[in-house]
């Protein structure tokens, strides 16, 4: 739980506990042959462990300053040796658990390479190549064996929300069925008793509306809406109409509050933005002003004067949204978040593969096949599938876009004065087929 919340803690933890591992040899004295220990050696040894407090942000990039450090300090100066390649082990694992088969092929073919180089330098024996090989393959495994365990804790979880689901839909058809079946023999017995035996009949209509109410309020205390303090199929328990799509962002926003225990905020930065670098981007809370530099933002609207103008909407709050666009971001942020998401850094396995897997249905109004996932839309343009994601608040439009393989990625940030209308940006509309080309069928 803790390296899901706060992973740079946890990283800044590792490095100091690689850093104090690494700091023995220095403090452990030394054989009279040997010159003792510098400080210039030590400044190396640190040099070593610090890039691994971007570790989950830059594996490869880590591993390759690791890999020069390393270099350094075994040709530059006489420090001590370690028993371990702690550094090596540590980056290894996190390569193998969190990164895609591209750089987890990546780093096999480096150290393939860099170990015999390192112990050629070194000690050039078969028993030291034998163990450094084998302590780098056994992260690796290690590695696997995490992520596998994660994916396997993420099937399980969907297969027990599945379940749930399937109990809950049984209790219904037990509710609905049992009631429905009531007030079906009921209302036939109800135009017989009106005839025959009229003081009947008003029994009879007594007990459809008995039934009918026993059944709704077993639905409600199944279905009902949850509140804090309030006691589901009491009288006095709030009633509200069930939400829908529209209401989609608040019930994923509540959800996130109520599964973690913590804020939404600070979960979609511990586990989106700093995880992927994204310092750009934040969620701005109640200040209504974009930091750093960025372009004004105007909306064509009713002007105090009653006239019909522009107006800077730069410094406007965007909290109405919660979690439908309460976040505030650059260009750049976004192609780094865009290329993590389609190499499954954000989400993986079937939960990647149900963003990119359209409904076999048609549209109700067009007839046409849906075009919407989840969380994403597709086009094709210029004979390819093009996924991404569009959204705007008053004066500015954006959008991601991506074809599936990520090799043409597209993201844009533009003024747009009517950005809430039903047609869609005429830049952006220039933008999309210079792109990936004209749509196609």
């Amino acid at each position: 739980m803790l390296a899901a919340a706060h992973p740079p803690a946890v990283d800044l933890g590792i490095a100091l506990l690689v850093q104090a591992a690494m700091t023995m040899p220095f403090v452990v004295p030394r054989p009279p042959d040997l010159e003792p220990a510098t400080w210039t050696a030590y400044g190396l040894t640190t040099l070593t462990v610090i890039p691994l407090i971007w570790r989950r942000r830059a594996p490869v990039a880590v591993l390759l300053a690791i890999m020069a450090t390393s270099a350094l300090y075994k040709l530059a100066v006489e420090g001590p040796g370690q028993p371990l390649p702690y550094t090596g082990l540590v980056i290894v694992y996190t390569i193998a658990a969190l990164s895609p088969p591209w750089k987890r092929l990546t780093t096999g073919a480096l150290l393939v390479v860099a170990v015999p180089v390192s112990v050629w330098l070194n000690t050039r024996s078969a028993r030291e190549l034998t163990f450094s090989l084998f302590v780098f393959a056994a992260a690796y495994v290690f590695g696997r064996l995490t992520d596998a365990r994660q994916r396997a804790t993420r099937v399980e979880a969907e297969r027990a929300a599945a379940r749930e689901r399937a109990r809950i839909a049984r209790e219904m058809h037990d509710i609905l069925s049992h009631a429905v079946s009531l007030m079906v023999v009921q209302a036939e017995a109800g135009p017989v008793a009106v005839r025959a035996a009229p003081e009947r009949a008003e029994a009879a209509f007594d007990a459809i509306s008995a039934t009918g109410r026993d059944a709704m309020a077993q639905l409600r205390r199944m279905l009902g809406v949850l509140r804090e303090g309030d006691e589901p199929g009491t009288p006095d328990a709030p009633r509200a109409p069930q939400p829908d799509l529209r209401n989609l962002p608040e019930l994923v926003e509540l959800l996130i509050e109520r599964v973690t225990g913590d804020t939404y905020e600070e979960q979609v930065a511990a586990r989106v933005l700093r995880p992927l670098g994204l310092r750009d981007t934040y969620v701005p809370g109640t200040d209504p002003r974009i930091r750093g530099p960025h372009n004004h933002g105007y909306q064509t609207m009713t002007l105090d004067d009653g006239t019909t103008g522009l107006r800077d909407v730069s410094v406007w709050g965007t909290t109405d949204g919660w979690a439908a666009g309460d976040i505030v971001s650059t260009t750049a942020d976004l192609e780094r978040f865009t290329r993590a998401l389609f190499q499954g850094r954000v989400v993986r396995g079937p939960l990647l593969e149900e963003m990119f897997t359209l409904p076999k249905v048609a549209d109700f109004r067009s007839g046409d096949p849906a075009a919407y996932s989840v969380g994403l839309s597709m086009k094709k343009l210029g004979g390819r599938e093009v996924w991404g994601k569009t959204g705007g608040r008053w004066g500015y439009n954006a959008a991601i876009a991506s074809t599936r393989d990520g090799a043409r990625t597209l993201v844009y940030s533009v003024n747009a004065t009517d950005a809430k209308g039903q047609d869609m940006n005429e830049v952006a509309l220039r933008l999309m087929p210079a792109t990936y080309g004209t749509p196609s069928e």
